[in-house]
């Protein structure tokens, strides 16, 4: 989308806005059924000038503080919008690194079809060792990573909006799909690890880096990380609802550590 796409929204959405006089008016253009239009609903339910004090007695024991229940609203809204950044990133840099692995791993094939024997070759492995072990490595941070943001997602969606799903259903597929693809790709690197370290001539030759995936120190990571990511996520959008109900101080002490550069906040 163009920039100049977006702007022109923001102007239609400004002009009707400029027509609205009243909250009652601001409520006609809210969807139906929306959750805005229901806590506008509840916002003029308590705020009304109108009804005896036994009414607004009624009220204050049955409608929850307009004050509370915006501010979630704001915070489940920054959560659900930062997860899902993060997933989109996470994506798109897990992607970049499985199509440098997969043609890394045909590298193999291409040296077989090219010169039977040459794959042996003690200087063609030289040459192909640190290929071998990039692809290694990045097989590794994809599946810690896409295991990090699983369990990240899940607490979130466990603590906070009662159980529901926050990351939106097209990440979570595209997640899926590429954690299917890193898997087959580690198969395939340890299938060629395997092949080269069955060679007692060269397994004395390769270098300490070139290693089966620890996939047991994969999921220790990947629980650590979680733990930080899901404090990440929470910490920004709990300052961003606070910055925007007029509590910047705050805010500012929350943020205080990601803006210094101090690493991430002790855990709960």
């Amino acid at each position: 989308m163009k920039r100049s796409q977006v702007t022109e929204i923001y102007s239609d959405w400004f002009d009707s806005l400029e027509e609205v006089e009243t909250p009652e008016k601001y409520l006609e253009c809210l969807p139906a059924g929306s959750a805005g239009r229901k806590l506008v609903e509840l916002w003029l339910a308590s705020d009304s000038s109108t009804g005896d004090a036994s009414d607004k007695a009624t009220l204050d024991q049955t409608t929850p503080d307009p004050n509370y229940v915006m501010s979630l609203w704001y915070f489940l809204g920054r959560l659900l919008a930062g997860l899902n950044c993060c997933a989109d990133d996470l994506i798109v840099r897990g992607q970049q690194r499985i199509e440098a692995t997969e043609a890394i791993l045909k590298f193999k094939g291409i040296l077989e079809a090219a010169s039977p024997g040459r794959w042996k070759d003690p200087r063609a492995l030289e040459k192909f060792a640190p290929l071998l072990i990039q692809a290694g490595g990045a097989i590794t941070s994809n599946l810690r990573e896409l295991r990090s943001l699983k369990l990240a997602s899940e607490c979130i969606s466990k603590k906070h909006p009662a159980g529901h799903e926050l990351l939106l259903k097209c990440f979570t597929s595209k997640a899926e799909r590429l954690a299917e693809r890193t898997e087959s790709n580690a198969q395939e690197y340890e299938h060629q690890l395997r092949e080269v370290k069955s060679d007692p001539g060269l397994s004395a030759t390769l270098p300490s880096e070139l290693r089966e995936i620890d996939v047991a120190g994969v999921e220790e990571a990947a629980r650590e990380e979680s733990k930080v990511l899901y404090r990440k996520l929470f910490d920004i959008a709990h300052a961003e609802m606070l910055i925007a109900f007029d509590s910047t101080d705050e805010a500012r002490k929350i943020l205080k550590p990601y803006l210094e550069g101090d690493g991430d906040p002790e855990e709960e």
